[in-house]
């Protein structure tokens, strides 16, 4: 089983829920289309397909994920999941009040408002609102934290609305965990667009979206601040979830309003951190308002902000990308390159690349890589990484023919890599996201000399 960061290893648990006869019927069609004339394979496939997509938990995911390594063919079992899950038509809609409890037992309430025309036959965006005024007390389960959300509702996009108050704030790992967990809930119940998830914050929900821009962007399309700081990560007072790197920033489109006369943010000081952002390579639309903090232009500024959504889908398997981190236990992942290890190797001194205007302050010493992507080549460049993973989907890679692994200059790797459905059930299991898929990982040890690889199974 491969190897999997930020995510306990799976257990085995006794029991399992019942099987909805639809989940049933779409693994039954799965091992029928397989033209397998076995009735006995066939019912080996069916059962642990429909528990895997009906598993209420990781253990129950798990035993289930057990009984397919030995049960379907890579291939199958590849094109099921990216189809994704068979979807009822007989689930809530309209405005639905939920909770999720994070791993440090934090109730935190939201809620959901699905367009009452839903159709489980098509995939829907989703839009997350981050509110303002994040020093407040913990508020109670019926959505007083959004007063005036109608305006923010469609009827082609499911919308959700997490609270947060001074004991979570959006910059901290448990909202990271939060939002995740409630994605991951909407995502089992209602057909979303993997690919089309936004996260849209106001004030302190905007300097909010910064922080998971920076920190954990993966699951997200793009990002729209209003009126927020990013210098907001900066102040020790607010307890920000681990250091902020700027250059993060580059893997994610924004848009960005601030108004004139904020009291709080006005342009001028917020300009500055984006020209930064700018000139690291970030892609960032900047709009200036007059007036207040506040939105009061949001009518106005609605079919930019609709344009912007429309233009930038998530790809769930960039060609480039670039991940900073101080720590190996989370944040540690971006798509398909996942930083095992931190440390010196030889040769980071040549390829350091400080930046002498940083606006974040650091206390923990980091370590980054950047890697590119190009038909069956990977080139990758380290600074204080001793370890990575490298994920290899197959929408990505031809894993019939070899695969080139070029570290920090050299070749270090050049074979064929077999795929195998352990670990596609492994990182399936873990994302929860069927156009983001890996068939195969490679574990490399970023040495002087380029590195040693080795396929993980």
């Amino acid at each position: 089983m491969a190897r999997r960061r930020d995510h306990a290893p799976p257990q085995v648990t006794q029991g399992a829920p019942p099987l909805k006869i639809g989940v049933v019927l779409a693994a039954l069609a799965l091992a029928l289309a397989l033209g397998w004339h076995s009735a006995a394979a066939q019912q080996a496939a069916v059962e642990p397909m429909a528990r895997w997509w009906s598993a209420a938990n990781e253990r129950e995911r798990a035993r289930a994920a057990e009984q397919l390594v030995s049960s379907i063919p890579f291939d199958a079992l590849y094109r099921s999941l990216a189809r994704g899950r068979p979807y009822r038509a007989d689930v809530e809609r309209g405005r639905i009040v939920r909770s999720y409890r994070t791993t440090d037992g934090t109730e935190h309430p939201y809620y959901v408002v699905v367009p009452d025309g839903y159709d489980p036959a098509r995939s829907y965006p989703v839009r997350v609102y981050f509110h303002g005024g994040i020093g407040r007390q913990r508020p109670g389960t019926n959505g007083e934290w959004w007063t005036r959300s109608e305006p923010l509702l469609r009827d082609d996009a499911i919308s959700v609305f997490p609270a947060g108050w001074a004991g979570s704030r959006w910059w901290q790992r448990r909202q990271v965990e939060n939002v995740d967990g409630i994605l991951r809930a909407i995502t089992r119940e209602y057909n979303v667009d993997p690919n089309r998830v936004y996260l849209f914050g106001v004030s302190d929900g905007a300097s909010g979206t910064y922080f998971h821009a920076i920190r954990a962007p993966m699951r997200w399309a793009g990002f729209v601040a209003l009126i927020g700081h990013p210098a907001v990560l900066s102040n020790p007072r607010l307890q920000a979830g681990g250091e902020v790197f700027a250059r993060n920033l580059i893997n994610r489109p924004m848009f960005v309003a601030n108004a004139m006369d904020d009291r709080l943010y006005p342009v001028g000081s917020v300009l500055p951190f984006v020209d930064l952002f700018r000139r690291l390579g970030a892609d960032i639309t900047f709009r200036r308002h007059t007036g207040d903090h506040s939105v009061s232009w949001w009518p106005d500024e609605r079919e930019r902000i609709d344009t912007f959504i429309r233009l930038h889908p998530r790809d769930p398997l960039p060609e480039h990308l670039f991940w900073e981190t101080e720590t190996t236990d989370h944040f540690n992942r971006f798509h398909w390159i996942v930083i095992d290890e931190l440390g010196d190797v030889p040769g980071d001194a040549t390829r350091a690349r400080p930046l002498d205007d940083d606006p974040f302050p650091h206390v923990r010493p980091s370590g980054w890589v950047e890697a590119h992507r190009r038909d069956n080549t990977v080139s990758v460049t380290t600074y204080r990484v001793r370890r990575i993973t490298i994920l290899l989907s197959p929408d990505a890679f031809d894993l019939r023919a070899p695969v080139t692994v070029i570290v920090n200059g050299q070749q270090a790797f050049s074979a064929v890599v077999r795929p195998s459905v352990a670990t596609l059930l492994a990182w399936a299991g873990a994302d929860d996201d069927r156009a983001m898929l890996f068939g195969a990982a490679l574990d490399v040890t970023v040495g002087s000399s380029g590195g040693i690889i080795r396929v993980v199974d």
